[in-house]
């Protein structure tokens, strides 16, 4: 509950009030404020998963803040340590994921260095890997969802794209878990509405595998392949 009340001090659903928020946060006590950051960092590391979700949320409405201001340098690298630890607990790294995802949904890719964004990418691509469970493939993939957005640069160069697309596609055909798969065809979506230009390489693949998540695999995740084509209907339509 407090962690809740803390991120309503500096979020709303206005712009005017949010930005009184955030000016009153900026005007505290340097102090102040790095006590704050070290209490939610050391809230994302509780074994309850109530209190170390919620923390994600907090961190996440600072860090939206914070880091085009440059004033919380450090958060982007603990969250990523934090994920790339294998002794850190599967909360903290479930956790530490969905802040990334909270926080890239907030940010515009002007408000975030390019070296930033591939400090992000690393551990969201290496999340989705088969090696890792359920819990934290499904937090890695929603996380990569929100964060595409900012990767235009790491599209715009093969090698990246590459990866990108190939962990999208580990997600959607090579787990047991139905909402990773559902996910990973909502993250296909928002590729194919921003960099649709760019998927010509890859459209025959997503064809085969789209295709038998529709005819084969669970209504749910066959609607989210559907609406991949939808999009593409969308882009062509455009052009």
């Amino acid at each position: 509950m407090a962690g809740l009340h803390i991120k309503n001090m500096i979020s709303s659903r206005e712009a005017a009030v949010t930005d009184t928020k955030v000016a009153r946060w900026a005007a505290c006590d340097p102090a102040v404020q790095d006590q704050a950051r070290r209490a939610f960092l050391q809230a994302l590391s509780s074994p309850h998963p109530n209190v170390s979700h919620t923390s994600a949320q907090v961190l996440a409405a600072y860090g939206a803040v914070d880091i085009p201001a440059k004033r919380f340098p450090q958060l982007i690298p603990t969250l990523v340590q934090g994920i790339n630890d294998a002794n850190t607990p599967e909360q903290m790294r479930k956790s530490a994921l969905e802040c990334i995802g909270y926080m890239a949904e907030t940010l515009s890719s002007d408000e975030v260095a390019p070296e930033e964004v591939d400090q992000i990418l690393s551990p969201l691509i290496g999340g989705m890997q088969t090696t890792n469970s359920n819990t934290i493939r499904l937090a890695a993939t929603e996380a990569l969802k929100h964060t595409v957005d900012l990767a235009n640069a790491n599209f715009e160069r093969e090698p990246e794209r590459e990866m990108i697309m190939a962990s999208i596609k580990t997600s959607a055909t090579a787990c047991d878990d139905a909402k990773v798969r559902q996910e990973a065809y909502e993250c296909l979506t928002y590729v194919c509405e921003l960099y649709y230009a760019l998927l010509s390489n890859h459209i025959m693949d997503i064809f085969q595998y789209s295709t038998a998540a529709i005819k084969q695999d669970d209504d749910e995740v066959g609607l989210k392949a559907i609406e991949f084509w939808l999009q593409v209907c969308e882009e062509e339509v455009d052009r």
